[in-house]
């Protein structure tokens, strides 16, 4: 499911808007001499509020989806995803579509939180990080 989750860290946020043309993670994190162990990984998954948009859709007499998407699957999670990012414009408007299919939304969502994605997300990250050459 598109924009599900995002990884951030501020300073990967940092070096992205400094570097904006850069678009490989361990491109920009070898070019800039970046020690990777300084990081720390923030997987913001925004199951919670998805669970609260297919309740209202399904709750409410004539739902504006594209209200409630923004309202509760996008808003509350959007200043962890990309607020302030070079593309910040196009990845909001990319995002704030709304998911019309609330049953395959359901069936994603506990998929995903079934899998434990955080944790295969991290447990990637930090192979990344091991892999990354010292400085």
């Amino acid at each position: 499911m598109e924009g599900i989750a995002r990884i951030t860290d501020s300073k990967t946020r940092f070096n992205t808007r400094k570097h904006a043309r850069s678009t490989n993670f361990l491109d920009l994190i070898y070019k800039n001499g970046v020690n990777a162990l300084d990081y720390s990984l923030k997987v913001v998954l925004p199951y919670e509020g998805v669970k609260k948009y297919i309740n209202t859709v399904r709750t409410a007499e004539s739902p504006d989806l594209g209200k409630l998407w923004l309202e509760h699957a996008i808003d509350p999670y959007w200043s962890e995803w990309a607020a302030g990012q070079f593309n910040e414009e196009r990845t909001h408007a990319e995002m704030s579509g709304p998911v019309a299919d609330i049953d395959k939304l359901e069936t994603a969502v506990e998929m995903l939180s079934a899998f434990n994605i955080e944790e295969l997300l991290r447990n990637t990250y930090d192979k990344i990080v091991q892999l990354l050459p010292p400085q």
